[in-house]
């Protein structure tokens, strides 16, 4: 295995005659999509209605703020899944001999526990959450403020 660009990827798993290799990593994509997605915005949706009912609507600042906090709680519930996910989908351009072969997710996180320790699931969780926390605020605050300011046009 050589260069790593995309094109160069789908020849490799061309030659490799194996379709198959295609969905390596699809099982932790949509552990991500689960653990992550499903955290940051239950806890987007459910902080923003208690702001709500309790404060009222919150400023643009304070749909941001929340949104900075929900990316960071969902991207370290999501961590374990991206570093599954980046090791499953790596592990095509191993050595046959340095292959992990996680079978799926769930065999891969009892692999890594069992083998590395709990901790290395959040290896890499300090530069992941800071990038969600910016894109999450951005991405969520700018979705709220925007939905709320069409709502107020009355239309």
């Amino acid at each position: 295995m050589t260069n790593g660009s995309f094109v160069n990827t789908i020849r490799e798993i061309l030659e490799m005659k194996d379709p198959r290799r295609f969905y390596d990593g699809l099982s932790a994509a949509l552990f991500r999509q689960i653990t992550y997605t499903m955290t940051k915005m239950g806890i987007y949706t459910s902080m923003l209605e208690f702001w709500i009912n309790h404060f009222g609507r919150p400023d643009y600042a304070g749909m941001i703020s929340i949104g900075m906090f929900s990316g960071v709680v969902g991207s370290f519930v999501g961590t374990p899944a991206d570093v599954v996910l980046v090791r499953m989908v790596g592990d095509i351009k191993l050595s046959p001999e340095k292959r992990r072969n996680y079978k799926n997710v769930i065999s891969a996180l009892i692999d890594i526990c069992q083998k590395e320790g709990i901790t290395t699931l959040w290896r890499g969780a300090a530069p992941s959450i800071g990038r969600a926390a910016i894109v999450s605020g951005v991405q969520l605050g700018t979705y709220s403020r925007l939905k709320y300011a069409l709502i107020d046009t009355g239309r």
